[in-house]
This record gives structure tokens, C-alpha cells and sequence, in this order.
């Protein structure tokens, strides 16, 4: 089995559309294991108020050649707060990688690209089987703005 495994894709200053080219390339990987921190918030919004602008910037964007599936974990910069008090940048995640079964292979309802479907793993934290391999996603449970359970 062959996959690719990143992580902290987002993450100002690094050469992620170096990354995502080189890996879409690759014709032979089954899939991407993301391993968090798809966005990192940026000096145009220090406090990741607009994490739409990021998922479509620093994930969606760059990924848009990858045609293989993504499958990811939350890191603790994809639990930041959001604009709404009441709400969890990790919703976002939610979105992107555990949408609803019954809309697949839909795009997220915000992808600027349109091309990406979400993905429907059933939350945060998962096993996924296969024959050769099982593998475990686990989240962290950010206090900072990401914890799963309504304070």
C-alpha cells in the first residue's frame, strides 16, 4: 500500500502548492493522510476569524490537482476560534472531512473551486480498516476554541 501523509499544510511560509503539486504527480499513492493544521491563521486575520478564506487559500486551493481521496485529522490551528462566540473553527473541519453520506460526492458548500468533494469520514476521531493496514484519527480536543463539548 502506498499513501501520502502531510501536515501543517497551512502554515505561513511553507511551500505547500511545492507539496501538493509534487504529491498530485505521483500517480501510485491510494490516498492522503493529512495529519492537521490544514489552516494556520495569517497576518491578515490574526485572530482566524475568517476560516473560509483559509480552508479555500491554504487547503482546498493547493489540493485542487490531488484526485485521490483525504482523509485527516484536526490539529490544534484547525480548532481556533472562529467570528461566531458560539461556534469552533472546527466546525470547518466538520464540513470538509465528515459530511453527511447522503450528498457525496458534493464539494463543500464554501469550496471557491468546486472540485473537491468532502469527505465523509464519521467524526473528528476515526479507524480506518483496510487489508493491509489500520489506521487510527484521533484529535486533540483543543481548548482553544476547538473542544468538541459545549462548555
Amino acid at each position: 500500500m502506498t499513501f501520502h501523509m502531510i501536515g501543517c499544510t497551512g502554515s505561513p511560509g511553507t511551500a505547500t502548492a511545492t507539496v501538493a503539486a509534487a504529491i498530485a504527480a505521483q500517480p501510485v499513492s491510494a490516498f492522503l493522510y493529512h495529519l492537521g493544521d490544514i489552516t494556520y491563521t495569517d497576518k491578515t486575520d490574526p485572530n482566524g476569524l475568517d476560516q473560509v478564506r483559509l480552508y479555500n487559500e491554504q487547503f482546498l486551493g493547493p489540493s485542487a490537482n490531488y484526485r485521490k481521496s483525504i482523509v485527516a485529522i484536526a490539529g490544534n490551528h484547525d480548532g481556533k476560534l472562529s467570528s461566531n462566540y458560539q461556534q469552533s473553527a472546527i466546525h470547518n473541519f466538520l464540513e470538509n472531512f465528515c459530511a453527511d453520506p447522503a450528498h457525496w460526492p458534493s464539494p463543500w458548500t464554501h469550496d471557491s473551486s468546486g472540485t473537491r468533494p468532502a469527505m465523509i469520514q464519521p467524526y473528528y476521531y476515526w479507524r480506518f480498516e483496510t487489508p493491509l493496514a489500520s489506521f487510527l484519527g484521533l484529535y486533540a480536543n483543543s481548548s482553544n476554541g476547538g473542544i468538541l463539548d459545549d462548555p
